[in-house]
């Protein structure tokens, strides 16, 4: 079974690989940054030492990620994405 890190991990991965593909079939090719995928996996370290310190992982993805990614990363974790009273309160954003 695999670990939460490890599922964080791999969504990002998987995230990640959509995002290039998609900026490949597009015919803005510079838009996809190669770097991403060092700067998420440095953020799941953050998240992760704040889950094993007590917090909610729902929150703490939820504040450290936005958008799509932080969708991804709940769905992996079995949570529900981001509701639109979360989204509207400002915490978010």
């Amino acid at each position: 079974m695999m670990t939460t890190k490890q599922k964080l991990i791999h969504a990002a991965t998987r995230y990640d690989a959509r995002q290039e593909s998609a900026a490949k079939r597009s015919k803005y090719r510079n838009q996809f940054n190669i770097y991403a995928l060092p700067q998420y996996f440095a953020r799941i370290d953050v998240a992760m030492a704040r889950i094993e310190a007590g917090e909610n992982s729902r929150l703490v993805l939820v504040d450290c990620f936005n958008d799509r990614l932080r969708d991804c990363l709940l769905k992996s974790i079995g949570e529900n994405t981001v509701t639109k009273a979360e989204y509207d309160s400002g915490f978010a954003r």
